[in-house]
């Protein structure tokens, strides 16, 4: 995920978004797929540890 505008995409903002909108969609992306909530579904948990991933890398990228 190199490209700006997926890291928009993966934190459900428009290109170009205020750092209040990408930080507000960060918190929100991260409470969602907190593998915490998959306890007990090994495969859901998986997947949301790896989205977890991505959402936190976009918004690193996006904030620097």
């Amino acid at each position: 995920m190199d490209d700006i505008s997926e890291w928009y995409k993966t934190l459900e903002v428009e290109p170009g978004a205020p750092l209040e909108e990408i930080t507000r969609s960060h918190r929100e992306l991260t409470k969602l797929w907190h593998p915490d909530r998959f306890r007990g579904e090994p495969a859901l948990q998986a997947k949301a540890l790896a989205k977890l991933k991505q959402i936190n890398i976009a918004y690193q990228r996006l904030c620097n």
